[in-house]
């Protein structure tokens, strides 16, 4: 979830990694969807998300508000999946 509203044309795959705790990425197979009325970008992955798993997500510099303006810093954040593997593919 982004903080303000975002240029969608600004969020592209390429900008948005995705790796498990082995530092292996895991595919991303379409450009995100952005939804600007709750401000989130979705977006499809090639496999499943394994199960009790760390993974390290990370938007790029480059991304764009609505008014141009761009991140100034990369942002990363990391989660955990559960025990069962639930078909996870968006987030």
């Amino acid at each position: 979830m982004f903080s303000q509203p975002m240029d969608e044309n600004s969020i592209t795959k390429d900008k948005l990694t995705l790796k498990d705790d082995k530092n292996q990425t895991i595919t991303i197979t379409e450009e995100p969807k952005y939804e600007p009325e709750n401000k989130t970008a979705k977006f499809v992955l090639a496999s499943d998300l394994s199960p009790s798993t760390t993974y390290t997500a990370t938007i790029s510099l480059g991304i764009t508000n609505e008014d141009g303006i761009t991140m100034k810093e990369d942002k990363k954040w990391i989660f955990t999946t559960g025990t069962k593997s639930a078909g996870i593919r968006k987030f």
